[in-house]
């Protein structure tokens, strides 16, 4: 069996939580997404109601699918700390394997967890984009110290069934509410594309990306071409026909180099502090 669990206070729970566990059983191949309420956020002291069982009872409200379980395993276990949760949950586990379900802003913040390298080292863990957070979650500490680690989505079903505790992406573009966005067809739906490939996989064939986005590669993309060779020639990117691929020594800067594909950006007279969500 495979199960994704998704921690959190979910006060409230809402459809995001919902649209998360539903492409995580699609993407994944899981059997199960277990909701695992907690009694308190760590991080948030003072955020989550007291009201646990209303918790509970919202969650499954708004959950209403057969395979997305709701617990409030962790007031049971007595443990608020994630590292904790899945020691205690591990006899109980055994033989199944899990993945841990985390949003992109959760991501920007694992490294204030506690023991945040344990609790990678132990189970593989699927982030899932938001809007406004994929710069953020991929250029933080926790991002960069497990880069190494993290796989392609592609990948992702194959990983799960492995229980390999690796890092590794799944970022998603489905429409439902505001937690994740179509990416849109034309110049400006391929310059999104463009820069969340890189960001998340270090490299993108331009060819068959602007087919999808009803574009001409050469003529969309010749600036941009044009701006990545001060870069090529650094050692930073290699180019090849419309593949081009961030080096090792190119990742820390992948933020920068995914940003030559803002024509927004580019153009900005005054400079723009920040690119557009993806």
């Amino acid at each position: 069996m495979r199960i994704g669990l998704l921690g959190g206070s979910f006060d409230p729970a809402h459809a995001g939580h919902r649209a998360i566990s539903l492409v995580a059983l699609r993407a994944l191949g899981l059997d199960q997404v277990w909701w695992l309420v907690s009694p308190r956020n760590p991080l948030k002291p003072k955020a989550p109601s007291t009201d646990f069982a209303r918790r509970i009872r919202a969650a499954r409200k708004i959950s209403s699918h057969p395979r997305i379980k709701v617990t409030g395993i962790e007031a049971a276990l007595g443990t608020s700390y994630t590292a904790d949760t899945l020691r205690r949950l591990a006899p109980r586990l055994a033989g199944v394997d899990a993945v841990w379900l985390m949003g992109a802003d959760n991501l920007a913040q694992f490294n204030r967890w506690d023991r945040w390298e344990t609790i990678a080292a132990s189970i593989p863990i699927a982030i899932f984009n938001r809007p406004g957070w994929a710069f953020r979650a991929l250029s933080s500490p926790a991002a960069h110290a497990l880069a190494e680690a993290r796989i392609p989505e592609n990948a992702a079903a194959r990983t799960a069934r492995t229980g390999r505790s690796d890092l590794f992406n799944a970022f998603t573009r489905v429409k439902h509410l505001s937690v994740f966005e179509v990416v849109k067809i034309g110049e400006s739906g391929a310059d999104s594309e463009v820069i969340q490939k890189l960001m998340c996989d270090f490299e993108v064939d331009l060819e068959p990306l602007a087919a999808r986005h009803a574009v001409d590669p050469d003529r969309c993309f010749e600036a941009e071409r044009a701006a990545l060779a001060p870069l090529e020639a650094d050692g930073l990117v290699r180019t090849s026909g419309h593949r081009v691929e961030v080096t090792p020594s190119g990742r820390l800067l992948v933020r920068n180099i995914a940003m030559t594909f803002d024509r927004r950006l580019r153009e900005s007279r005054e400079g723009a502090r920040y690119s557009r969500v993806i």
